[in-house]
């Protein structure tokens, strides 16, 4: 399925948008509602839409960047994933205290609305991986 998705290049702008902008709305409604069993169903279903992105950016450097550039780029990508993950569990324990824990996932579902459009306004040819490969 994957490499379906990642050969065609009708649909990779489509699919990482589209994954972005249901991982934000999932976490809005896990932020506002209060039943278990679709909590549980939406947690899982923003970590479905993070498996496209996860998938998606080492294939990205591997075709976008050059011999000396691909491990950073890799670097760069893993050590976010951590940081972000660092900030956002101390941000979160902050507005625990003063606000409500509900407050850190519309945030983070609001993070995403630039991310989506900057892959909205980005050029296919710079996310294209069969062409740049």
């Amino acid at each position: 399925m994957g490499a379906q998705i990642y050969s065609n290049s009708n649909y990779i702008k489509f699919v990482l948008m589209l994954s972005l902008s249901v991982m934000a709305v999932t976490l809005v409604i896990f932020a506002l509602n209060s039943n278990f069993q679709l909590n549980v169903f939406m947690r899982f279903v923003a970590g479905f839409c993070q498996i496209f992105i996860i998938i998606y950016v080492p294939l990205w450097a591997d075709a976008f960047g050059n011999e000396r550039q691909k491990a950073l780029w890799i670097a760069i990508f893993t050590s976010c994933s951590v940081i972000g993950i660092f900030i956002g569990y101390s941000l979160t324990s902050w507005m625990v205290a003063q606000f409500s824990w509900e407050y850190s996932f519309i945030i983070a579902a609001l993070f995403t609305i630039p991310l989506v459009t900057c892959i909205f306004l980005t050029d296919t040819k710079y996310l294209d991986l069969y062409n740049a490969l």
